[in-house]
């Protein structure tokens, strides 16, 4: 479906299937999204934030530069998602799926990533300040030049990923796999 620049502020679209929607620059602001079906969606420019998108299949969408602030994302699936210079300031992400997702330069400060799965994702030059990655899954994760300060990733595993030129001052490593 076409629905580019569509306004779905407040709307409940629990359960949707809207595999391979055209939902660039809509607005989605407070949507309920929970459980519905995204998988290779076109969000660019999209305003998500404080959206509820839990448990969502947004496996293939196009993010970029989406506003998913303060949006609920606990256990969505993310998996291969381009979220080039998205915001996901104070988002939760809780055990979601980020396998190879594009993460270039997303804002992620104060993001929740607790047992998130960020395996093989690309977050170069991604700000993570402040972001909880408690027990996490960053193997073979591309941190070139992001910007981790203040992060927690007690108990992460980073094997084999890339940290080269990241800010990593101030960050907790306690019981993290180096």
């Amino acid at each position: 479906a076409d629905l580019k620049q569509a306004n779905f502020s407040g709307a409940k679209l629990e359960n949707t299937d809207l595999t391979k929607a055209k939902l660039k620059n809509s607005i989605l602001k407070n949507a309920n999204l929970k459980d519905a079906k995204l998988t290779r969606a076109d969000l660019t420019d999209a305003e998500l934030n404080y959206a509820v998108l839990d448990n969502a299949n947004l496996r293939n969408s196009k993010l970029r530069k989406a506003n998913l602030s303060d949006a609920k994302l606990k256990g969505a699936n993310l998996t291969n998602a381009k979220l080039k210079k998205a915001k996901l300031i104070n988002a939760s992400l809780r055990k979601a799926k980020l396998k190879r997702a594009d993460l270039t330069k997303a804002n992620l400060t104060n993001a929740k990533l607790r047992r998130a799965n960020l395996s093989r994702a690309n977050l170069e030059e991604a700000n993570l300040n402040g972001a909880s990655l408690i027990s996490a899954k960053l193997r073979k994760a591309d941190l070139t030049d992001a910007y981790l300060k203040n992060a927690n990733l007690k108990r992460a595993n980073l094997t084999s990923a890339n940290l080269r030129r990241a800010n990593l001052s101030f960050t907790n490593f306690l019981n993290a796999d180096l």
